[in-house]
Formats: C-alpha cells, sequence, structure tokens
C-alpha cells in the first residue's frame, strides 16, 4: 500500500507548531494515521484493488482526517485552565463538537449524493470513500 508519508508529517509538523504540545501534536497525528489506515481497510475488504482513483482518494484522505482531529485537539488545548484532562476534553467537545458535527452532516450528505447520483466511476468510489472517511474521523 503507497500512502503520501509526507503528507502525515506535515500534519504533525503544523500540529506541533501550533498547539506547542508533542504530546497533542504525537496523539493527534496516530488518530489522523488510524483514520486513514481504516479507510484502506475498507478499501481492502471491499475487494477493491489500489488503483489511479484509490490513490488520488488516499493522498486527499489525509487532509479530510485532519480537519476534525485538529479541531478538536486545538480546542482541547485552549482549555489549558482546567487542570484534569476529563473536564478539559468534555469542555472541548462541549465548544466544538456542534461544528464538527455540523461540518460532518454536510460533507456525509454531499459525498452521498455524488456515489447515488453519478454513474461514473470515479465520482461513485470518490463519494463513497469520502463518506466511510468523513464518518471514521467524527468517530476518532
Amino acid at each position: 500500500v503507497c500512502v503520501d508519508y509526507d503528507s502525515f508529517v506535515v500534519a504533525g509538523a503544523c500540529l506541533l507548531v501550533t498547539s506547542m504540545n508533542w504530546q497533542l501534536a504525537a496523539l493527534a497525528s496516530l488518530t489522523i494515521a488510524s483514520i486513514v489506515l481504516g479507510i484502506l481497510g475498507f478499501i481492502a475488504a471491499i475487494g477493491e484493488d489500489l488503483g489511479v482513483i484509490e490513490s488520488i482518494v488516499a493522498t486527499i484522505l489525509v487532509g479530510l482526517s485532519v480537519d476534525y482531529v485538529v479541531h478538536y485537539t486545538t480546542a482541547y488545548n485552549e482549555n489549558k485552565h482546567l487542570a484534569k484532562r476529563y473536564p478539559r476534553a468534555q469542555a472541548a467537545l462541549l465548544e466544538i463538537g456542534v461544528s464538527v458535527l455540523g461540518g460532518f452532516s454536510t460533507t456525509f450528505a454531499s459525498s452521498f449524493v455524488l456515489a447515488v447520483a453519478t454513474k461514473l466511476p470515479f465520482f461513485f468510489t470518490f463519494g463513497v470513500f469520502i463518506s466511510v472517511t468523513v464518518a471514521l474521523a467524527l468517530d476518532a
């Protein structure tokens, strides 16, 4: 499986620079990697070969995976006034959760429509993979 590792490195470096917290950057990078591995596992589970379309989508997946993770990481990092992890995580979810859920809903709905409304293989594959990716990213 060929995945663009440069995307992971850039995402991790950006998270490190913006959060100034290597632990958050490392955990967020692991979360992003697990989302991408989940979608690649989905590709294998449905019996798709990793062709040109899937390779293009796999590169885009890193960017989509970063979106929700960065929002949660930033919200968590901005609640430094809370000393314990659980209240800090709870505050982050309350602050950013609605926005992330809204982003998930619109992305999932539009990618679902893209998948079922076209007969072109690229757009069908793209729509299905985007739907699965945002579902995995929301769950992560």
